[in-house]
């Protein structure tokens, strides 16, 4: 027109502006899973065996796993609050304490957790596979689990570690041959052992056993002072009874046990005295070594 060009400009369509913004977001996801690889390694990393236990085949960090964690990332922990609450059904009367409060670095990153435990958990309120008075449980185990279980909780969702594999934790060393067990049967829990665990099982039946020239009753009798211990203090103070069998220990409550027996188990040992029975008489029924002091008394 009048010799004059006409220039035509053409806008970006918005195909093109979604392909753009749509790699831009593949772009940060992609470097936000490597940060989050090197979360979960640098997590995993500082826990060992003693830190997770196999919960029906399923890996569960421990309250000592969490707290590691929490001090590797600087996480804070504030907004705690504590609840007492009681219930009542044809079992009779019960509580439960819930924790709730906030995990993360700052007022702007953060997770609100929860953590529960009632007086009826299977690790405080059951003695010989039967519910104990409640007057009986000791009220701060319940209140620390019930904080414990907000702490891990809290952690493990902040930082993305929940729902792992045991092929996972293998990369990090976490073994599941040598973690402790807890599997459910008929709705309860029950505590298994580790093959470390069944080991010292084994020595220790073959020491009392042999110091007690075989008697499984005496033997018993021994059992029972060395895992009877005292609870609480002042008025609060109880004694909880100890076990016969050793199969009725938890994998910690073994632990405990060896330790405590440990200096006069070694000198048992080097002193050379003939075992009554080989390594796996741990399972075996009806025999009178040391199986028998291990099997008698299981639920």
């Amino acid at each position: 027109m009048n010799g004059e060009s006409t220039e035509v400009i053409h806008a970006p369509s918005q195909d093109v502006e979604y392909v753009d913004q749509a790699e831009q977001l593949l772009h940060m996801a992609r470097r936000r899973d490597k940060v989050l690889d090197t979360v979960k390694e640098m997590a995993l990393k500082v826990t060992n065996n003693n830190d997770w236990v196999d919960q029906n085949g399923t890996p569960y960090c421990q309250g000592s796993g969490a707290e590691k964690v929490m001090r590797r990332f600087a996480l804070k922990v504030w907004g705690v609050q504590v609840e007492k609450e009681r219930e009542s059904d044809e079992k009779g009367d019960y509580y439960y304490f819930t924790v709730t409060g906030k995990v993360g670095f700052n007022e702007t990153e953060f997770v609100e957790a929860m953590g529960t435990c009632s007086s009826r958990d299977q690790f405080f309120a059951k003695r010989d596979g039967q519910l104990i008075p409640m007057a009986e449980v000791d009220i701060t185990n319940i209140k620390k689990s019930a904080y414990t279980n907000f702490l891990v909780n809290g952690v493990t969702r902040f930082l993305g570690i929940r729902n792992l594999t045991w092929e996972e934790l293998q990369k990090y060393g976490i073994d599941k041959g040598k973690v402790s067990q807890v599997t459910y049967k008929n709705g309860t829990k029950n505590a298994g052992w580790t093959d470390e665990q069944k080991q010292k099982a084994n020595r220790i039946g073959e020491y009392l056993l042999a110091k007690h020239d075989g008697s499984k009753e005496t033997a018993g009798e021994e059992l029972l002072q060395l895992t009877t211990f005292e609870t609480g203090s002042g008025k609060n103070k109880k004694t909880i009874k100890g076990k016969t069998s050793l199969k009725q220990l938890s994998g910690k409550a073994l632990d405990v046990l060896f330790d405590k027996v440990k200096k006069d188990l070694k000198e048992f040992e080097n002193a050379g005295k003939p075992r009554e029975e080989s390594t796996d008489a741990i399972d075996s029924k009806g025999s009178s070594g040391q199986g028998d002091l291990i099997e008698e008394g299981q639920d």
